[in-house]
């Protein structure tokens, strides 16, 4: 995981996750995790997802369920946090791939609901950029990269309005962490799973990017 300041604008701060650092999880299966070289623990074992290796996944996947990351609150003292942008590769987890496999996936920012994308597939049948030699052209390959994001306006996935949840409400400010978790609802009308892609996986060469915008408090 690591910090990244902006040259020449203070006003962001980019935090990267890798997709194996979560902190919580309930997984059903299908499900398994995979690192750059070779399986993590055993297909279909949610058992597996609490091995110590799972912090080198480069993909995971699940049926069902919630991953959950914590992350660093790097808001400086004196500001204000004016919204909260996620960025991830994902899809559906389908047997091996579909590309007609809907799943509808929600994410959570300190347990308030951001909103849910339709993911419209799982992706294989050709070999996503970054994905290793050993993992199986039939299996998944690659997903789709999609930003949620909140502000002091409302809360949006790529840019179109979800709800009117504005980041003050998210109670992300005076502690030292807050929480994000990715998932399956267990009443999801589509629940067709997730594929969660990693920077050693898939078309786009980054983890889990998490953008915090601020600005100078208000007296």
């Amino acid at each position: 995981m690591g910090f990244i300041p902006e040259a020449g604008d203070t006003n962001f701060c980019h935090i990267s996750m890798p997709v194996g650092h979560y902190v919580d999880c309930e997984i059903r299966p299908t499900c398994g995790l995979a690192a750059e070289t070779g399986i993590i623990g055993f297909f279909d074992d949610p058992r597996s997802f609490y091995e110590p290796d799972k912090v080198n996944a480069q993909l995971l996947w699940f049926k069902q369920g919630f991953v959950e990351y914590m992350f660093p609150n790097r808001l400086p003292y004196d500001c204000e946090l004016s919204g909260i942008e996620l960025s991830m590769e994902l899809c559906s987890e389908a047997p091996l791939h579909n590309q007609d496999w809907p799943s509808d996936i929600t994410v959570w920012i300190n347990g308030m609901e951001i909103g849910t994308w339709l993911s419209p597939g799982d992706f294989g049948g050709e070999r996503g950029h970054l994905t290793p030699a050993w993992w199986e052209t039939q299996d998944s390959q690659f997903g789709m990269l999609k930003k949620w994001k909140v502000t002091e306006e409302g809360s949006f996935i790529d840019g179109i309005r979800v709800s009117n949840l504005k980041v003050i409400e998210l109670g992300t400010e005076g502690g030292h962490s807050f929480n994000v978790r990715i998932g399956v609802k267990p009443d999801a009308a589509n629940q067709g799973g997730i594929n969660l892609f990693g920077r050693k996986f898939g078309n786009y060469d980054q983890d889990i990017l998490l953008r915090m915008d601020y600005k100078p408090r208000s007296s």
